[in-house]
């Protein structure tokens, strides 16, 4: 597989923004997944998943923004619950080392996110202020939404089932890739 879809849950929208979970799945380009899965077959697939504990990051200098933190105090208690106050955490730089390994370090590796300056451009900016080398170049970083702006789709285009959790949230953005793609070929 040569293309991973990343996707990260924050506390500010902001470069240098605390990482609450990074959730990453791999995939590869012309397959076609079914929209309507559950969790048993998501967690079969080679996925990523790891939530953090917030102080590891601001200690690392990452940044808080009240606003991004009201979003949060609105969601539901669920989803609350999984991107803050979850106990199954590791440090910053314990998920980024593991996120490291993981994505591995074949070159034709592709990391995609939703958006061309937000969770490549954050997780980035991690592993710089935690001293670690990220494991892509930034010329293996892809953007979603530049595909679905191509292809005519939007968001709401897409399954729409536990938004706001990061591994879901992937499944979401392959979903939408592998749309585009069908799409995108068509014209």
């Amino acid at each position: 597989m040569t293309d991973v879809m990343m996707d990260l849950e924050t506390l500010s929208t902001r470069p240098h923004g605390v990482v609450l979970i990074i959730g990453a799945i791999r995939f590869n380009r012309g397959e076609r997944w079914d929209k309507n899965i559950d969790e048993k077959e998501l967690k079969k697939l080679d996925v990523f998943y790891r939530r953090i504990k917030i102080n590891s990051c601001v200690h690392s200098g990452l940044h808080i923004d009240e606003t991004t933190e009201k979003w949060w105090r609105e969601q539901e208690p669920s989803v609350q619950y999984e991107a803050l106050h979850h106990p199954d955490r590791v440090t910053l730089k314990t998920a980024l080392r593991e996120f490291k390994e993981w994505f591995g370090s074949d070159s034709r590796t592709k990391i995609w996110g939703n958006g061309s300056g937000f969770d490549c451009s954050i997780l980035g900016e991690a592993y710089a202020r935690c001293g670690i080398e990220k494991p892509w170049k930034f010329w293996m970083e892809r953007d979603l939404r530049t595909v679905m702006d191509l292809a005519g789709l939007y968001s709401s285009d897409l399954p729409q089932y536990k938004k706001h959790h990061a591994l879901w949230d992937c499944y979401r953005q392959i979903i939408g890739f592998q749309m585009c793609e069908r799409t995108l070929a068509r014209i």
